[in-house]
């Protein structure tokens, strides 16, 4: 499959082919900004406010393209506040932009109200912050700053402290909020980058109470947080689980939600460990520095009593599974090595079977440098490769959920495997050239399509659509039905699909290279191509890739192109 460098934001494939004649989707109007969309270029949920931002300066859209307000930061911000600022992010829940601005080692937070552009705030007592230390709590509007000897929160709007302490250092690594007692579990971690910032660092996992700081219980977790490499999210997740908090790290850990006592935990390799034997060089041919693999170890399946767990080395190249009660850890049964497994991207729970998926689609991330030399001299290029890739041998094996014994094994994947979907009694799921669908109980193959009759390529990802089952493959998409696999439809070509959006009712294909970025809607009842569009900017803070934004329903497409915007109706 096609493969995609990220060089400080991901751009996609721009398709001269079979696509090359076909319309945009119907434009609605075009406007301009008073400044370039060189740092900021989104749009709010509901395309009511278009905003756009270079270094110095934003400006601000309503939904019919005309002008709410412009400004320049130091006349928005005031003497004190955030003159310059390449560190900005936009929040449209609250309608807040925020700059982080540093002068002369002094750093400078300023906030300015999207819909009126007026400067709410500014502090400079917060030194240091950058996205390792900044963590923003959706649910109360108000963030978390990590500094050197304390944890601060902060109101997003007023700029208030709420409060501070300093039984919490380090940065914040994952978090859940707790309405109910209005309380946050959450977990530090020490990053490379500002290692040196944290005095007194200790592995850390909290509960504290949101409204006054006061720290319930705090517990020491095992292990070191990692980042992806070129995402840099960090590898650590928590769960709440009943009277339980379990946290993704090395392994699983368990602990009591209401005194934070370790109860047990399991080591085994996580995504964070799963970094051998897939580079050599990199996509551009120069020399891998760093990468990771995201995505090939299953995250834990929780049941009301039980956790099923994937094991086993990378080195090895073989996984098995483990079953464990919830409360105490105490194992209940480990399947047979399942060879040739590198990796088990997800298990499921179905009709008293656990059923796992071997080897599939991951996410693979390196940072790549290239050195060229001329006769002016050598050049070097640092290159942030963002990457989907199968890993192999794929299958699916279906184990006794009482007993971890087999029940049914299919290996009939022989080039690649998709996702897989389930059903009441089926497991369905995506080869190089075929559809195939499988009886949960038996594993007897109910279904059994030639896919590449349909020319749109072998499939990546596998989706419901009710009665049928919708495959993206590398050069478009086909649709067929859950009951006897009857095919649906094939769409036209798409070459070199890297992506796809489900945006409310709407479907999105994306293909992705480096300098383009294209996105082609789709009808999912009948595989007919709605529209393409070409981006026709670059940077901005858009999900969909360089240079454009939909709104949350997917109804609407806003084109970005340096100093002026497009907005694109999907449907017609």
């Amino acid at each position: 499959m096609k493969k995609a460098a990220l060089v400080v934001s991901m751009a996609l494939l721009l398709f001269k082919g079979a696509f090359a004649q076909k319309e945009e989707f119907p434009l609605v109007w075009e406007s301009d900004f008073e400044n370039k969309s060189k740092v900021l270029a989104v749009a709010s949920f509901k395309g009511d406010i278009i905003v756009a931002s270079d270094e110095n300066e934003a400006t601000a859209l309503d939904g019919t393209g005309k002008k709410i307000w412009a400004g320049k930061f130091k006349d928005i911000t005031g003497k004190e506040g955030a003159n310059k600022a390449e560190y900005q992010y936009i929040l449209f829940d609250p309608n807040l932009l925020f700059l982080f601005d540093k002068k002369m080692g002094k750093d400078h937070i300023s906030v300015i109200d999207v819909v009126t552009g007026q400067g709410l705030w500014t502090a400079n007592e917060y030194q240091d912050l950058g996205e390792d230390n900044i963590e923003y709590i959706n649910e109360i509007s108000a963030f978390l700053f990590s500094l050197k000897n304390s944890l601060v929160m902060v109101d997003a709007r007023t700029g208030r402290k709420i409060w501070e302490t300093d039984r919490f250092k380090g940065s914040i690594g994952s978090y859940l909020y707790l309405g109910d007692t209005k309380e946050i579990i959450m977990i530090n971690y020490k990053p490379s980058t500002l290692g040196a910032l944290f005095s007194g660092f200790k592995n850390q996992l909290i509960r504290v109470d949101a409204t006054n700081g006061q720290i319930k219980w705090e517990a020491t977790y095992r292990g070191f947080v990692e980042k992806e490499v070129v995402t840099r999210k960090p590898l650590v997740k928590i769960y709440l689980r009943g009277d339980k908090v379990a946290v993704q790290l090395d392994g699983l850990q368990v602990f009591d939600a209401k005194t934070g006592a370790e109860m047990w935990h399991a080591v085994y390799e996580t995504d964070q460990g799963v970094r051998q034997g897939f580079w050599n060089r990199g996509p551009h041919g120069g020399k891998i520095l760093k990468g990771g693999m995201y995505g090939v170890i299953a995250p834990p399946l929780f049941t009301n009593d039980a956790v099923y767990l994937v094991m086993g080395s990378d080195k090895l190249k073989t996984k098995f599974v483990e079953k464990r009660e919830v409360e105490t850890g105490k194992l209940l049964w480990a399947s047979e090595k399942i060879t040739g497994a590198m990796g088990m991207p997800a298990l499921f729970n179905q009709n008293g079977k656990v059923i796992a998926q071997i080897g599939g689609l991951v996410n693979k991330q390196t940072v790549e440098r290239v050195v060229t030399k001329d006769q002016y001299g050598t050049t070097t290029t640092i290159y942030y490769n963002y990457e989907w890739d199968f890993i192999g041998s794929y299958g699916i094996i279906a184990l006794d959920g009482s007993t971890g014994t087999k029940a049914w094994r299919s290996e009939k994947f022989d080039k690649r495997i998709s996702n897989l979907i389930l059903s009441e009694n089926m497991v369905y799921a995506g080869s190089g050239d075929e559809f195939y669908g499988f009886d949960i109980a038996s594993g007897e193959m109910k279904i059994n399509v030639d896919h590449s009759k349909g020319k749109v390529g072998k499939t990546m990802w596998a989706f419901d659509i009710g009665e049928n089952i919708a495959l993206v493959c590398d050069n478009g998409m086909a649709a067929y039905s859950k009951k006897d696999g009857t095919k649906l439809y094939n769409t036209d070509k798409f070459r070199g699909v890297t992506t796809y959006h489900m945006v409310g009712n709407n479907f999105f294909l994306r293909k992705e290279k480096e300098n383009s970025n294209t996105i082609a809607g789709v009808d999912l009842a009948t595989g007919a191509i709605k529209g393409i569009l070409k981006s026709k900017g670059k940077g901005g803070g858009s999900q969909y890739g360089d240079g454009m934004d939909l709104t949350s329903d997917g109804e609407y497409i806003f084109s970005f192109k340096g100093k002026g915007v497009d907005k694109y109706k999907v449907n017609k």
